[in-house]
């Protein structure tokens, strides 16, 4: 006699479970690319100007015045990364459907709030 498989479940539920000090970050752009065993790899960061090392101020009477130099004089922009995610490539079509469907609900919210400017 052979048994039949069980029928899969018509649901499934799925409970999310984070540490307290869960903290999202914010990134202004994404860097990676495909790794040697095919796996995608995204690093996440912030761009900015870089701060100074030294800046230099005046004091005038006793009180912090105004700055008259800092070093160096013209920072460059850093892209501090925040974090990283490697993912195989089943996960990362999945990422992109969802990715797809959030800019999708966002385009449509932007032009509900705009009147659909």
């Amino acid at each position: 006699m052979v048994k039949r498989a069980d029928t899969p479940p018509s649901e499934l539920t799925f409970q999310f479970v984070f540490p307290d000090d869960h903290n999202p970050e914010y990134a202004t752009g994404c860097w990676g690319g495909v790794c040697p065993n095919t796996d995608i790899s995204m690093h996440f960061y912030v761009e900015r100007a870089a701060l100074p090392k030294k800046v230099t101020h005046t004091v005038e009477g006793g009180k912090l015045g105004s700055e008259v130099r800092r070093d160096p004089q013209n920072p460059p922009l850093i892209r501090f990364v925040t974090t990283g995610v490697v993912m195989n490539q089943a996960a990362a079509e999945g990422f992109h459907r969802w990715l797809g469907q959030k800019l999708e609900e966002a385009k449509k919210l932007r032009q509900t709030a705009t009147g659909g400017k």
